[in-house]
């Protein structure tokens, strides 16, 4: 087991009584399955984070076990002298804070504007405001929040697995081409979601709807714009995106 849940289970049970997986990950807010990744491959540092809110234990002991274990209560602010304080004050940790159950990911629009070198993608934020992205999927993802955005599709092209209006997450950190990714692109100012498929050397956007063609992409102006990573409630691995 990765010596950071070693930590993590050492904090559980001394601060709150809680031991097992099944327990941890209740009291964390996650799968039992993402509890059972970060014993072999460590802890997350969104993990941490969220166990030093939930049970007040030092994200930075739990990472790298330097420092104590229980976090160091803040300073508190200057007051009147000790004669005249009204009152007495002790180092205590609130019980029963729960770390928040999502991430805000903005919406996005994609635009296309002129530049020196031709035409240039361009986010803009959408009126669609924020999506909620649930924090067990942020951490089966294992992308940071600020490389992620959420927006929706536009019209029938991948009917049946995504129709009008659907919201998708995106993944900025993901741009490079994979064959068979789902991917959205800007495609001659147009925002579009697309499976990338090869045709012999060259690349095309595929619909899964079969009343639209393959768009070559030596045909037009086209930018990837990032990975659809997430379905609500699916996410989108390679292995999913083959059944």
């Amino acid at each position: 087991m990765h010596n950071q849940m070693e930590r993590l289970y050492q904090a559980a049970k001394e601060l709150a009584k809680v031991e097992g997986q099944t327990e941890v990950a209740t009291a964390l807010g996650q799968s039992p399955q993402t509890v059972n990744n970060w014993e072999s491959r460590g802890l997350s540092k969104l993990g941490a984070l969220k166990a030093q809110t939930v049970w007040g234990v030092s994200a930075t002991w739990l990472l790298s076990g330097e420092g104590e274990m229980l976090l160091a209560p803040a300073a508190a602010p200057a007051g009147p002298p000790k004669d005249e304080a009204p009152f007495s004050f002790s180092p205590m940790r609130v019980r029963g804070v729960e770390a928040p159950a999502t991430v805000p990911i903005r919406f996005v629009q994609i635009k296309l504007r002129a530049g020196a070198t031709g035409f240039v993608t361009e986010l803009e934020p959408d009126d669609g405001g924020i999506y909620e992205l649930p924090v067990g999927v942020l951490e089966e993802l294992d992308v940071e929040p600020q490389w992620l955005m959420a927006m929706r599709v536009k019209g029938p092209s991948m009917r049946p697995m995504m129709d009008d209006g659907e919201v998708v997450v995106v993944s900025r950190k993901h741009i490079e081409p994979e064959e068979d990714g789902i991917f959205a692109f800007n495609y001659n100012g147009e925002p579009l979601v697309k499976q990338l498929v090869r045709k012999g050397s060259a690349w095309c956007l595929r619909s899964f709807n079969t009343e639209f063609h393959d768009l070559d992409v030596r045909q037009a102006q086209c930018d990837i714009v990032g990975m659809v990573v997430y379905q609500p409630p699916r996410i989108l691995s390679p292995r999913s995106r083959r059944r």
